[in-house]
């Protein structure tokens, strides 16, 4: 072979490199995009639906809590799984596990919404009858107060008193065993025509609690019991796999590129240098989601989600609560930034607290509050 095919070969291959490197830098470069933007909408998501079950069993505590926060929620994550299912990654025939399981995923949340949306309904209902039972026994000890009230007056009142507290015990505490095999209902022999409305006011709503509950506390088990977050651990999971895969194989190519076509080392050592710049870009974007899904960017500390991780692993928690009382109006007075750094100072005051204390952890669980978790 002479010397003029062998600069023409040589060229020919210069050039074939140069077009082939490009090409693959561009299509990494849209994968790594593609790659990021999924698995920020699976964190986002996750996020969501978390936050979502915290909202709940707010509402199921609290007498008043407003809904639009856990409507918002539910909309976020309906937001982030029409992202994650619109994914151009997902084109590609070999992830057809996770396109698979955003489809069980789009079922599961479908069925948490509604049942979500039965729940709101019975709590409605229950907490409006919680309520008149409340003022409907707190109207007759005034009568008690007053010293009008017979024997047999002062046994339905404090019968009465006793059923909704089996029924504020159960609110509390989700559980179903304080109101079974417990008569929750009023029985009169008084013949004052006053005491009967009482009793029969009072067994209107006693009946319907008794008759609701039961599938009131089924359902808020079964919404924070759903399949929702198994399924999204699978989901990242598959992602996970395929996609380290995919990014084995383009960092081979890079080697192969950069071994067989020395004679341009400084074409391709430009085009490479991009890349490893981009591909370092993704994955610290990935270190930072991890750090965010484990600490509190505020306060630095562990954040809630890696506080229901360490009591899976945990036989027997303890658990110390601490807030700020009237965080709020520090707020709306001082401002946000004043706020912060309260919220910050609390933190490292936390830290050195408990800092000689073995097997505790502090984590902040949202807004003003914290938790520190005893492990023994």
């Amino acid at each position: 072979m002479n010397l003029k095919r062998i600069i023409y070969l040589v060229l020919a291959i210069g050039i074939f490199s140069s077009v082939a490197l490009a090409f693959f830098y561009i299509k990494q470069k849209n994968f790594s995009e593609t790659y990021k933007e999924f698995l920020t909408s699976m964190y986002n998501l996750e996020n969501a639906q978390a936050n979502l079950n915290y909202l709940i069993l707010q509402n199921s505590v609290y007498a008043y809590h407003n809904h639009d926060s856990i409507f918002q929620k539910q909309q976020e994550i309906l937001d982030a799984y029409n992202i994650l299912k619109n994914s151009a990654i997902l084109y590609d025939a070999r992830y057809g596990s996770v396109k698979l399981s955003l489809e069980q995923l789009k079922d599961q949340l479908k069925e948490n919404n509604e049942k979500i949306e039965q729940y709101l309904m019975l709590n409605a209902g229950i907490k409006n009858s919680l309520l008149f039972l409340a003022r409907h026994v707190d109207n007759a000890s005034k009568t008690l107060e007053a010293k009008q009230c017979t024997q047999e007056c002062q046994d339905t009142f404090l019968q009465a008193s006793t059923i909704l507290k089996h029924y504020n015990d159960a609110s509390r505490t989700q559980d179903i065993d304080y109101i079974s095999n417990v008569n929750l209902l009023l029985s009169n022999r008084s013949t004052e025509e006053k005491d009967k409305e009482f009793v029969n006011s009072f067994n209107l709503h006693a009946a319907y609690l008794k008759k609701q509950y039961p599938q009131y506390l089924a359902i808020t088990k079964s919404i924070f019991n759903n399949d929702v977050s198994s399924t999204l651990k699978k989901l990242r999971n598959d992602f996970t796999t395929l996609t380290l895969s995919d990014f084995q194989a383009l960092n081979a190519f890079t080697f192969i590129l950069f071994g067989v076509f020395l004679l341009f080392l400084s074409t391709i050592s430009y085009l490479f240098f991009v890349y490893v710049k981009e591909n370092k870009k993704l994955l610290e974007t990935k270190e930072s989601l991890e750090y965010s899904l484990i600490y509190d960017q505020l306060t630095k500390l562990y954040n809630r989600a890696s506080l229901e991780q360490k009591l899976n692993q945990i036989e027997k928690p303890h658990i110390l609560l601490i807030n700020i009382d009237n965080f709020k109006n520090i707020n709306d007075i001082y401002g946000n930034s004043f706020g912060n750094n309260l919220l910050v100072k609390l933190a490292r005051f936390l830290e050195i607290k408990f800092a000689k204390i073995k097997n505790s952890g502090i984590y902040r669980l949202g807004g003003d509050e914290f938790g520190v978790l005893f492990s023994d």
